[in-house]
């Protein structure tokens, strides 16, 4: 698979008429539908009153269908930020893997997030994890089919070649508003991830001593990942930190008067 023209080679392009503004790709986040099929996604995307997009639908047999160029914005991100950088559709390619996500396990059996019914047998199988953000307890959610997984990776694989891809992301951490769930725990996330090799460029690894700036009027600097930890000193607006490092959405920085932690969202790189 290769990106020929801001397209990949011999997959379905269907253009969607939300989204269109020029990007340069940095990012690849992943999604699921929400839905059962690739076509309501499709038809979605296709609808200029819903208001959303993306790149990618992967179907759970492999089908891709391109619904953008990816030099082109599409509108999946929402309110985000990730490695910090807002704001992600004006810098991610989006991929939306056909996935109904999380569901509840009720005295009639599952149930999906509309309240619909669901066989058990319909998939192939879950994995079984609680997230804060949708309740307490376990959810179930669907695993992804090998074959939508491999298809996945040999698109993401043809961008990571065509692009300077920085990073990987799930919806879930780059939301800011504190609700998105996708693509969740049965998502390999990991596999994706590893395709960046030696182009990876995270907190972590390439992006050390790159200086960020604070982007609010103060920031809590924590002896660790979560706030949970303690406050151990303080950072203004317009200060300059350095990331060294990443957990979750917190990032370990290095600043004037010594280390610690803050939260990602509040920092924009210099």
């Amino acid at each position: 698979m290769e990106v020929k023209y801001h397209k990949l080679a011999g997959v379905e392009f269907i253009q969607s008429p939300n989204g269109g503004g020029p990007i340069t790709p940095r990012f690849l986040t992943m999604h699921y539908t929400a839905g059962y099929d690739a076509q309501s996604a499709i038809d979605t995307f296709k609808n200029r009153t819903s208001e959303v997009s993306a790149h990618l639908v992967i179907d759970t047999d492999g089908t891709i269908t391109q619904m953008m160029p990816f030099n082109k914005k599409t509108w999946h991100a929402g309110p985000s930020v990730f490695q910090g950088v807002k704001s992600l559709n004006s810098h991610a390619i989006g991929f939306e893997f056909v996935n109904i996500g999380f569901l509840r396990k009720s005295a009639k059996g599952l149930v999906d997030a509309y309240g619909r019914p669901v066989k058990e047998d319909l998939f192939e199988d879950y994995v079984i994890a609680p997230n804060a953000r949708v309740g307490s307890g376990d959810f179930w959610w669907p695993v992804y089919p090998k074959v939508q997984i491999e298809a996945g990776l040999a698109a993401a694989k043809a961008i990571i070649d065509a692009y300077k891809i920085e990073g990987i992301c799930s919806h879930e951490e780059i939301d800011t508003r504190g609700w998105k769930t996708d693509p969740g725990p049965a998502f390999p996330m990991k596999s994706f991830t590893n395709l960046l090799g030696a182009h990876r460029k995270d907190p972590d690894q390439a992006s050390q001593n790159v200086p960020f700036n604070v982007d609010v009027s103060s920031l809590n600097v924590r002896g660790g990942a979560g706030t949970n930890w303690p406050v151990i000193a303080g950072v203004k607006r317009g200060d300059r930190v350095y990331v060294v490092g990443t957990e979750g959405g917190w990032s370990r920085i290095l600043f004037d008067g010594g280390e610690g932690w803050v939260s990602t969202q509040y920092l924009e790189r210099a």
